[in-house]
């Protein structure tokens, strides 16, 4: 008989985002008699993506109070003990912990409500499959829920911003020891991430592995040499994106562009006006989010040059799993595990804090390039297809799971 997984997420399958957890879910339903999602929250956007039939969507109920919280205290003053402890003795920036104290403090009384609301759900679960899609708060709680004995043990993916503590301002991670000695296995989505994870805590490297993600395969991308050259970027617009550098690139050269961005964020605005400055040659287009339905079919219809990413913190983008997989060559910075999908293979590797000019150049030398042509695109979505095909990569870490 099939086993039940519980999928612990941040926001899906509510808002825009998380289309990468969507890739995996399809698999995970064919695989499991049940599939239950417990997002961490729910943003003001309520738009739920399309689920498999066994998949169910799981609420925690919680009522919060003064009384409950001081009796939620009470009752895990030992927990709560050895947590502090832990974390004071073993975390690696001890700033961090001060720093953060009150926020600490916080985030352990409600993962506390959560415990309580998950151990009635899962009074009668024995031999289900628990799995948090990041290493984060949730990798906290089911450390908890293992520790205190309600459920046997679990598994998380780790990505970038939960996994990297040097991307903090305290270089911090809250309970990242305390996760760490509870899971039972954790795969990082890039084989820099595992090499990193075991290299500062070397005492779990038996449990750190690497579990690449995947994307399908829609189709190619038409290739033209003679349209105008097309550059797409995709993400949230945000600092840790970077996409105002591509306006000081764009500033630079001297060829005919048509520059296409997909995707919404707080800076959409502040970029908006930086674009008005671009000299006649090029041309900027804002899409704004469109569902990956539709960014699918555009890259399937639509004549693309060239994909750049400028983000300066990663896991290892699926942006550029979706355009190789489309014979799309990359350019990107060297940020996370993007130097494991973006090489002489697939496209130009950036330094993380790269010269715009040196960028400007390599668009202005793009059109004449080995790179922009039908072999070079061929070559691009074999190389997807050898290490980021979801139909590959899935049913494994699928079996993993069971």
């Amino acid at each position: 008989m099939k086993k039940n997984l519980y999928l612990f997420t941040m926001e899906y399958p509510y808002g825009k985002g998380g289309t990468f957890v969507h890739n995996e879910v399809a698999f995970l339903a064919a695989a499991f008699h049940k599939v239950y999602i417990i997002p961490e929250q729910i943003p003001e956007s309520s738009e739920v993506s399309l689920l498999p039939n066994n998949v169910e969507i799981l609420h925690l109920n919680i009522t919060e109070s003064r009384t409950r919280r001081n009796w939620i205290i009470f009752s895990n003053m030992p927990l709560l003990f050895e947590l502090i402890f832990q974390e004071i003795f073993f975390s690696r920036q001890k700033k961090g912990i001060w720093e953060n104290r009150k926020k600490i403090f916080f985030m352990l009384i409600s993962l506390l409500y959560k415990k309580k609301a998950l151990k009635t759900i899962l009074q009668k679960e024995d031999s289900s499959v628990f799995y948090s899609y990041w290493f984060s708060n949730y990798a906290t709680l089911l450390g908890i829920l293992k520790r205190n004995g309600i459920i046997p043990s679990f598994i998380s993916r780790a990505h970038g911003f939960d996994l990297y503590e040097d991307n903090g301002k305290y270089n911090y991670i809250p309970f990242r020891y305390f996760q760490l000695k509870q899971v039972k296995k954790i795969y990082c989505v890039s084989e820099k991430g595992a090499n990193y994870l075991k290299g500062i805590y070397p005492q779990f490297k038996e449990k750190i592995f690497c579990n690449h993600l995947g994307v399908s395969d829609y189709g190619s991308n038409p290739f033209s040499k003679e349209c105008t050259l097309t550059i797409v970027t995709c993400s949230n617009i945000i600092p840790v994106k970077r996409v105002h550098l591509m306006v000081e690139i764009l500033s630079l050269v001297k060829k005919d562009v048509k520059w296409i961005h997909f995707g919404e964020g707080y800076l959409k605005q502040e970029m908006m006006e930086k674009v008005k400055a671009l000299p006649i040659n090029i041309v900027a287009e804002f899409r704004g989010y469109v569902s990956i339905e539709r960014l699918m079919e555009f890259y399937k219809s639509n004549p693309v040059s060239l994909f750049i990413n400028t983000s300066i913190s990663e896991g290892l983008p699926v942006s550029i799993q979706e355009a190789i997989s489309f014979g799309i060559p990359i350019m990107a910075t060297d940020a996370g595990g993007t130097s494991e999908i973006v090489n002489d293979k697939t496209g130009i590797l950036l330094p993380l804090y790269f010269d715009v000019k040196e960028a400007a150049k390599q668009i202005d030398d793009f059109s004449s390039s080995f790179r922009n042509t039908e072999e070079f695109r061929w070559g691009v979505k074999a190389f997807w297809n050898q290490y980021y095909n979801a139909q590959n990569n899935y049913p494994k870490f699928v079996q993993q799971l069971l």
